[in-house]
Order: structure tokens, then C-alpha cells, then sequence
């Protein structure tokens, strides 16, 4: 009896506990976000997508589920990534996507161009 209490527990903790990612899923899914082509939609790190949004805070605007589907079935204007994936690939970068907390400010146009970047400007 007492091992199918602990079974049914465990049961029911477990999905709660996967939404928060341990360090070693949030560093394979941040390679794997770097290696797999997101930055060139979403930006560095999920920061400041300029063809795909912002990753910065999508944990509060999706479930963990969700993130899963759109990553293996894409949608939208975003491509699947099923068959380029793993399943565990899919959920370590689900956990570094949510795991992020912080919200950092995409560089400034204006900082560009001061730094050379941008458009010279007329002498």
C-alpha cells in the first residue's frame, strides 16, 4: 500500500516539477538554441526577434506543452523542428526557454550607429 501511495504522489508531483528546468537542461538547451538556427528569428539568446518574437518572458505566455508542439510542428511562419530534433533536445530547450527570467533590453538602434554599425551619417 505504501508503495503505491509513493507512485501516485510521485505521479502527481512530477508534472508540476518539470516546469522548472535544473541547470544542466538550461545549458544544453541554450547550446542547442545557439546551434540550431533560433537566434536568426527570435535574436541572441531570445532576445529582441525581429522575424520572431521576443523569448525573453514566453514561459507567461505559453504552456510547457505548447512550447513543445510549436517547436516539433512549427506553425505559423516559424518551421517544424521535429525531425531535426530529439524529443529530449526539444524539452531541454523548452526548459532554457522557460527558465528565463530576466528581461534585457535589445540594443538601441542609435547605439549602432554611434558604435559604426548603423547608417554613417552625412559630414
Amino acid at each position: 500500500m505504501a508503495g503505491s501511495l509513493s507512485v501516485a504522489l510521485l505521479t502527481c508531483v512530477l508534472p508540476v516539477s518539470r516546469s522548472y528546468a535544473t541547470p544542466g537542461v538550461e545549458q544544453r538547451g541554450q547550446q542547442l538554441f545557439a546551434t540550431k538556427g533560433c537566434p536568426r528569428c527570435h535574436g541572441p539568446n531570445g532576445v529582441g526577434g525581429r522575424k520572431g518574437p521576443d523569448l525573453q518572458l514566453v514561459r507567461k505566455r505559453r504552456s510547457r506543452e505548447s512550447m513543445v508542439d510549436q517547436i516539433r510542428d512549427g506553425g505559423k511562419e516559424m518551421p517544424a523542428f521535429g525531425t531535426a530534433m530529439s524529443q529530449q533536445e526539444i524539452e531541454d530547450l523548452v526548459g532554457f526557454l522557460r527558465a528565463k527570467r530576466k528581461v534585457v533590453m535589445p540594443p538601441r538602434e542609435e547605439a549602432k550607429q554611434q558604435s559604426g554599425g548603423g547608417p554613417k551619417q552625412p559630414q
